[in-house]
């Protein structure tokens, strides 16, 4: 809360996130419709996750989120990462640590027609070159972008790539959670790091 500046802000709007909830569009959305498709799919997997209960956290959020910044709107990545988000936090606070993580600590128009996202890989695929010129030798030897899966590391924030919680006993083992303190301390240069770091690790 305190990392991500989501603490002063719901602090600052009281009420803010019920009047959003309570407000009725004045058009046609079809992001709306979107949700209800995708709630179904986040964790399903997970029954420890996949209750009622969170579904209808993970609707309300996500539907505020679309009357707050409908330029943006809902796109999916979006449920992953607020499932995640309301595993730690409140629901309220779930829903302002979401407004940070998109309107300031990731790049403008990251989820916006996914431009930041796109761009972000052909930074990563320049990194790799870099840092891992073998492994960018061996990629490209075989006709293999690094995006057909890194793409999801960025639409997502590694959330359903990465465990939440990492096995204390194993220090090679790196967790979600760990990750999103990162991130919340640089900025998308944390995801590049442990991009970068994923595939040190894996080489």
């Amino acid at each position: 809360m305190f990392g991500s500046g989501a603490y002063t802000l719901m602090v600052d709007n009281p009420n803010y996130y019920e009047q959003l909830l309570n407000q009725v569009p004045q058009y046609p959305n079809p992001c709306f419709y979107q949700i209800e498709l995708d709630l179904h799919r986040t964790f399903s997997s997970d029954e420890n996750f996949y209750t009622k209960i969170n579904e209808d956290k993970l609707r309300r959020i996500l539907s505020a989120y679309i009357k707050r910044n409908p330029t943006v709107g809902y796109c999916q990545g979006l449920n992953f990462i607020t499932a995640v988000l309301i595993t730690q936090l409140s629901e309220l606070e779930s829903f302002w640590v979401l407004c940070q993580l998109i309107e300031s600590i990731l790049p403008v128009d990251y989820f916006n027609l996914m431009t930041g996202v796109v761009v972000d890989q052909k930074v990563l695929w320049i990194l790799l070159e870099d840092h891992f010129s073998d492994i960018h030798k061996h990629m490209l030897k075989h006709n293999f972008q690094s995006e057909s899966f890194t793409t999801q590391w960025f639409v997502c924030l590694f959330a359903n790539t990465l465990k939440f919680d990492s096995n204390k006993e194993d220090n090679s083992c790196l967790s979600l959670l760990d990750v999103w303190d990162y991130m919340f301390t640089l900025g998308i240069s944390g995801i590049f790091k442990v991009a970068l770091g994923i595939f040190g690790h894996l080489k």
